[in-house]
């Protein structure tokens, strides 16, 4: 074989692999991206569940002992620290979050549940997430209803009921990792599987460069020790 046909051969194949190599670079890089979204997933649901559980925490009810009792307490009922100051107790009644912030928190989180499909979208189980999401926005819209019509009514909205909605969203919410982490680790194993196969055909490409190279020079030198003798011909 001549050192012609060798380095078209060797041109070839480094050819062949530079495009396997991209091609393998290209999936590692959409493997990454789903990887990212997949775990910015389990971050958002960690994050919003977080957010609900702080919400829920506002709320600060208190279960009645007796029929006696009012089902709604004030926020000046709530502060019992065992103090006659008045002025102390003002201060404290102050700083205990109102009956309303608990619908400006829900209604954030519809916002949040907005943007949620999109970090689901990667999953290979994207349509089970979704019917999650989708339940959560249902308990939502049933406590606004409810609320909506216990104000038209004329009624006082009992906390009890914007807790248990807080609640069912949090369990729901919780089954997400549970489905998510398991792929996630999936991609990660073909990330690595990709990146052992990108290194393995970087060192074959190197081998046949290199091969390709040392024949490059092996041709220069013969081409200059051609040249050699026919000048020295030429000057006999």
């Amino acid at each position: 074989m001549t050192n012609t046909v060798t380095m078209i051969l060797y041109c070839f194949e480094l050819y062949c692999e530079e495009s396997r190599g991209e091609n393998i670079y290209s999936e590692l890089e959409r493997k990454r991206y789903r990887s990212a979204v997949l775990g910015a997933g389990v971050e958002w649901k960690t994050m919003v569940v977080g957010f609900l559980q702080a919400a829920m925490d506002k709320l600060n009810v208190t279960a009645p002992s007796s029929s006696k009792q009012p089902a709604i307490h004030s926020p000046r009922t709530l502060v019992t620290h065992g103090s006659n100051n008045l002025a102390k107790e003002e201060q404290l009644s102050k700083k205990t979050p109102s009956a309303h912030q608990p619908q400006f928190l829900m209604s954030s989180l519809r916002n949040e549940i907005g943007r949620a499909y999109f970090w689901y979208s990667q999953s290979k189980n994207r349509k089970k997430f979704e019917q999650i999401l989708k339940e959560i926005e249902e308990i939502e819209d049933r406590h606004d209803k409810a609320k909506a019509d216990a104000a038209a009514k004329g009624n006082i909205w009992n906390p009890l009921s914007s807790k248990k909605a807080i609640e069912d969203q949090i369990r729901l919410l919780n089954k997400i990792p549970d489905e998510l982490k398991p792929e996630r680790c999936e991609v990660m194993e073909e990330i690595k599987c990709l990146e052992n196969e990108l290194k393995a055909l970087k060192k074959e490409e190197n081998v046949v460069s290199e091969k390709f190279q040392r024949l490059i020079n092996r041709k220069s030198d013969l081409c200059d020790f051609v040249l050699a003798i026919r000048k020295e011909e030429d000057e006999a």
